[in-house]
């Protein structure tokens, strides 16, 4: 319930960010992709790199944004981990408990939703929902140029 909550926040927080401009900033030229199922980080980091829409990075530090395709409590806690607060700012209320949930993990199915996040500001700047029929390399490279293409139309869009 509570992460149902903080995603439609999150989301009409972006609505309200973006929904005027309608693309993405251009200060976000770099990526840290989040392990995903089936390889599918892979075919995507191949696609955003050789269509020079993101520089895909292999230290989540230096990256200006993140690539996921879960918003469970594992990456929530990954990326507070990964990206902590600024020295001197507050935690917002509601973020002890959150903890690892690998018992879900193994056996969990992804919908086929990838989210572009900022790490920093922990909002999700980009999201699309685009399934691969099966796991195949084909369709799993299908799947990454289709994403590829709608995440480039959204950040070069004016």
């Amino acid at each position: 319930m509570r992460t149902q909550a903080i995603l439609i926040t999150t989301a009409l927080l972006c609505a309200a960010l973006f929904g005027a401009e309608g693309r993405l900033s251009p200060r976000f030229r770099t990526v840290y992709i989040f392990g995903m199922a089936s390889g599918r980080d892979q075919y995507l980091a191949n696609r955003l790199t050789s269509g020079r829409v993101l520089w895909v990075v292999l230290d989540p530090g230096s990256a200006d944004t993140v690539l996921t395709e879960t918003l469970d409590d594992m990456f929530w806690t990954w990326l507070t981990r990964t990206y902590p607060p600024p020295a001197g700012a507050t935690r917002p209320p509601g973020n002890e408990g959150v903890g690892f949930r690998r018992e879900n993990q193994s056996n969990q199915t992804h919908s086929g939703t990838v989210f572009l996040v900022d790490p920093r500001s922990k909002l999700i700047l980009w999201s699309t929902y685009e399934p691969a029929k099966n796991s195949s390399p084909d369709e799993l490279d299908h799947a990454a140029e289709r994403i590829t293409n709608q995440l480039k139309a959204s950040l070069s869009r004016k």
